[in-house]
């Protein structure tokens, strides 16, 4: 990877997915939006077309650019919704960082120190990868860290460099973002983890990096308080998530469509 300096300091957009059918992270997100706004010139999120009235009645009240996606398919369409995504936050600042909003809250409530230096990193490269130091790695659940796994592996394979590509978080300039907009058929899947780094890395203008970062861990236990208490706490209610078949055929699904990407683009 390139490691050439870009111009520091220089204003960033936050583009970001949502999916709360269950307005769950309402709270959280009224409690740190300001945070938020004072980090990005603005605040861009997609939702999917399930989630919540309240939760985009309350985007309407905290002045967050939202917009509703339809006719997409989860995961099969992934990489076309994120793609749009930040094609939008581009027209609001030259650099951009993606990040799923239930991650982005987490982070801010937790790290906040890091998330800022993480924002004002991403304005020194085209393309900057986020992943996980092996502490925020280590608390996500089993059925997640194996496939997720198998997918950062075979990346390093194709890409020449072990890294962990499936936080779904990057830092893009608009160049970067350019580039992926004039493919006639960019990724369209989940998969686009794999293939944004794998297409951006063969242009030589641009430049590459990747930071390891603790906000990044597991905010999944954030939507599910009641649930955590009940199963009689954290360490139990992530074993029975564990002990799910549906959710390792979930997951498998998703690292089956990562690894196929790969090999279209690699």
């Amino acid at each position: 990877m390139s490691h050439r300096p870009l111009p520091e300091r220089q204003p960033v957009a936050l583009a970001a997915t949502h999916d709360d059918p269950d307005d769950a992270l309402l709270t959280a997100t009224r409690r740190m939006i300001g945070r938020l706004q004072a980090l990005y010139t603005e605040l861009v999120v997609l939702t999917t077309p399930r989630t919540g009235a309240g939760t985009l009645a309350l985007f309407s009240e905290l002045g967050v650019r939202y917009a509703c996606e339809t006719g997409q398919n989860g995961i099969e369409t992934l990489g076309l919704v994120r793609l749009e995504a930040v094609r939008r936050a581009a027209e609001h600042a030259p650099h951009v960082h993606l990040c799923d909003w239930d991650r982005l809250v987490h982070w801010a409530a937790h790290y906040p120190d890091e998330l800022r230096a993480t924002v004002a990193t991403i304005p020194r490269y085209d393309l900057l990868i986020l992943g996980r130091t092996p502490r925020a790695w280590n608390s996500h659940p089993r059925v997640q860290r194996e496939t997720e796994g198998l997918v950062n592996h075979v990346f390093g394979l194709a890409f020449g460099q072990a890294l962990d590509v499936t936080a779904a978080a990057r830092g893009l300039s608009r160049a970067a973002i350019t580039a992926l907009l004039e493919l006639p058929a960019p990724e369209a899947t989940i998969g686009n983890d794999c293939a944004w780094p794998l297409h951006l890395a063969r242009q030589p203008a641009l430049t590459l990096g990747y930071l390891a970062t603790e906000g990044l861990e597991w905010e999944t236990p954030d939507r599910y308080a009641e649930q955590i208490a009940a199963a009689g706490g954290l360490e139990a209610w992530i074993a029975a998530f564990d002990s799910d078949p549906a959710r390792w055929e979930f997951r498998l699904r998703l690292a089956w469509l990562e690894l196929a990407a790969i090999n279209r683009w690699r």
